[in-house]
Protein backbone atom coordinates (compact mmCIF):
# COMPACT_ATOMS: atom_id res chain seq x y z
CA UNK A 1 0.00 0.00 0.00
CA UNK A 2 3.09 2.07 -0.06
CA UNK A 3 2.45 3.52 -3.45
CA UNK A 4 -1.07 4.67 -2.74
CA UNK A 5 1.11 6.72 0.07
CA UNK A 6 3.16 7.80 -2.23
CA UNK A 7 0.34 8.70 -4.78
CA UNK A 8 -1.81 10.64 -2.27
CA UNK A 9 -1.03 13.81 -2.71
CA UNK A 10 -2.30 14.01 -6.61
CA UNK A 11 -5.91 12.82 -5.19
CA UNK A 12 -6.26 11.92 -1.76
CA UNK A 13 -9.84 10.09 -1.96
CA UNK A 14 -9.29 8.68 -5.44
CA UNK A 15 -5.75 7.11 -3.96
CA UNK A 16 -8.05 5.85 -0.77
CA UNK A 17 -10.55 4.11 -3.60
CA UNK A 18 -7.37 2.51 -5.28
CA UNK A 19 -6.08 1.35 -1.84
CA UNK A 20 -9.43 0.08 -0.71
CA UNK A 21 -9.62 -2.01 -4.82
CA UNK A 22 -6.16 -3.52 -3.78
CA UNK A 23 -7.84 -5.03 -0.88
CA UNK A 24 -10.88 -6.18 -2.39
CA UNK A 25 -8.97 -8.20 -4.61
CA UNK A 26 -6.27 -9.78 -2.18
CA UNK A 27 -9.61 -10.78 -0.16
CA UNK A 28 -11.12 -12.28 -3.31
CA UNK A 29 -7.90 -14.09 -4.08
CA UNK A 30 -7.59 -15.29 -0.50
CA UNK A 31 -11.15 -16.74 -0.92
CA UNK A 32 -10.17 -18.90 -4.39
CA UNK A 33 -7.09 -19.58 -3.40
CA UNK A 34 -9.26 -22.12 -0.47
CA UNK A 35 -10.70 -24.01 -3.89
CA UNK A 36 -6.72 -25.00 -4.22
CA UNK A 37 -6.07 -25.85 -0.34
CA UNK A 38 -9.69 -28.25 -0.05
CA UNK A 39 -8.33 -29.96 -2.93
CA UNK A 40 -5.24 -30.97 -1.17
CA UNK A 41 -7.62 -32.02 1.73
CA UNK A 42 -9.45 -34.08 -0.34
CA UNK A 43 -6.17 -35.82 -1.71
CA UNK A 44 -4.75 -35.85 1.84
CA UNK A 45 -7.85 -37.50 3.48
CA UNK A 46 -6.43 -41.22 3.49
CA UNK A 47 -10.11 -41.56 5.25
CA UNK A 48 -12.61 -39.86 2.17
CA UNK A 49 -10.47 -41.44 0.12
CA UNK A 50 -11.56 -45.07 1.18
CA UNK A 51 -15.36 -44.57 1.55
CA UNK A 52 -15.72 -42.74 -1.77
CA UNK A 53 -15.38 -43.61 -5.50
CA UNK A 54 -13.02 -42.37 -7.42
CA UNK A 55 -15.49 -40.60 -9.32
CA UNK A 56 -16.34 -39.01 -6.86
CA UNK A 57 -12.83 -37.91 -6.42
CA UNK A 58 -12.55 -36.99 -9.41
CA UNK A 59 -15.63 -34.53 -9.81
CA UNK A 60 -15.19 -32.96 -6.47
CA UNK A 61 -11.21 -31.76 -7.41
CA UNK A 62 -12.63 -30.69 -10.75
CA UNK A 63 -15.27 -28.91 -8.92
CA UNK A 64 -12.50 -26.99 -6.91
CA UNK A 65 -10.63 -25.79 -9.76
CA UNK A 66 -13.43 -24.27 -12.09
CA UNK A 67 -14.33 -22.42 -8.29
CA UNK A 68 -10.84 -21.11 -8.53
CA UNK A 69 -10.63 -20.29 -11.59
CA UNK A 70 -14.03 -18.63 -11.91
CA UNK A 71 -13.27 -16.80 -8.49
CA UNK A 72 -9.99 -15.99 -9.58
CA UNK A 73 -10.96 -14.16 -12.58
CA UNK A 74 -13.42 -12.36 -10.40
CA UNK A 75 -9.89 -10.85 -8.60
CA UNK A 76 -8.27 -10.36 -11.35
CA UNK A 77 -11.05 -7.90 -13.20
CA UNK A 78 -10.98 -6.03 -9.83
CA UNK A 79 -7.58 -6.15 -10.23
CA UNK A 80 -7.84 -4.76 -13.19
CA UNK A 81 -9.84 -2.03 -12.43
CA UNK A 82 -7.31 -1.04 -9.13
CA UNK A 83 -3.92 -0.68 -12.13
CA UNK A 84 -6.61 1.52 -14.08
CA UNK A 85 -6.86 3.52 -11.43
CA UNK A 86 -3.30 3.82 -10.30
CA UNK A 87 -2.26 3.85 -13.68
CA UNK A 88 -4.72 7.32 -13.92
CA UNK A 89 -2.65 8.68 -10.64
CA UNK A 90 0.48 7.58 -11.66
CA UNK A 91 -0.34 9.99 -14.86
CA UNK A 92 -1.15 12.74 -13.07
CA UNK A 93 1.81 12.85 -11.02
CA UNK A 94 3.95 14.64 -11.84
CA UNK A 95 6.87 13.42 -10.08
CA UNK A 96 6.11 9.82 -12.51
CA UNK A 97 7.04 9.53 -15.98
CA UNK A 98 3.56 9.79 -17.57
CA UNK A 99 4.48 6.69 -19.35
CA UNK A 100 4.44 4.71 -16.61
CA UNK A 101 0.70 5.86 -15.79
CA UNK A 102 -0.42 4.68 -19.54
CA UNK A 103 1.76 1.42 -18.72
CA UNK A 104 -0.89 0.62 -16.08
CA UNK A 105 -3.54 1.51 -17.63
CA UNK A 106 -3.47 -0.56 -20.22
CA UNK A 107 -2.45 -3.07 -17.85
CA UNK A 108 -5.23 -2.98 -16.52
CA UNK A 109 -7.67 -2.79 -19.19
CA UNK A 110 -5.63 -6.10 -20.46
CA UNK A 111 -6.65 -8.53 -17.12
CA UNK A 112 -10.09 -6.74 -17.14
CA UNK A 113 -10.66 -7.58 -21.20
CA UNK A 114 -8.99 -10.74 -20.45
CA UNK A 115 -11.08 -12.05 -17.64
CA UNK A 116 -14.15 -10.48 -18.94
CA UNK A 117 -13.83 -12.31 -22.00
CA UNK A 118 -13.84 -15.65 -20.43
CA UNK A 119 -17.64 -14.90 -19.37
CA UNK A 120 -18.55 -13.14 -22.24
CA UNK A 121 -16.76 -14.32 -25.36
CA UNK A 122 -15.10 -17.64 -24.26
CA UNK A 123 -14.25 -18.51 -27.78
CA UNK A 124 -12.11 -15.26 -28.26
CA UNK A 125 -8.67 -16.19 -27.71
CA UNK A 126 -7.05 -13.21 -25.52
CA UNK A 127 -3.67 -14.98 -24.78
CA UNK A 128 -2.05 -12.33 -26.42
CA UNK A 129 -3.27 -9.57 -23.87
CA UNK A 130 -0.65 -11.17 -21.46
CA UNK A 131 2.59 -9.33 -22.63
CA UNK A 132 0.19 -6.14 -21.72
CA UNK A 133 -0.27 -7.18 -18.04
CA UNK A 134 3.35 -6.92 -17.11
CA UNK A 135 2.43 -3.04 -16.41
CA UNK A 136 2.39 -3.49 -12.60
CA UNK A 137 5.61 -5.22 -12.93
CA UNK A 138 7.53 -2.85 -14.70
CA UNK A 139 6.42 0.05 -12.59
CA UNK A 140 7.32 -1.98 -9.66
CA UNK A 141 11.02 -2.22 -11.17
CA UNK A 142 11.23 1.40 -11.76
CA UNK A 143 10.07 2.02 -8.01
CA UNK A 144 12.92 -0.23 -6.82
CA UNK A 145 15.49 1.28 -9.35
CA UNK A 146 14.81 4.88 -8.16
CA UNK A 147 14.01 4.07 -4.53
CA UNK A 148 11.25 6.23 -3.79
Amino acid sequence: MGIIYILKPVNKSLSLLTAWFRLVYVAMYFIALYNLLAILSIIKSIEHLKNTGIGQINDSILLHIKAFRVEGSFGLIIFGVYLILLGYLAYKATYIPKLFGVILLIAGLSWGIDNLSSFFFPEINTQFLFVFTMGELIFMLWLLIIRI
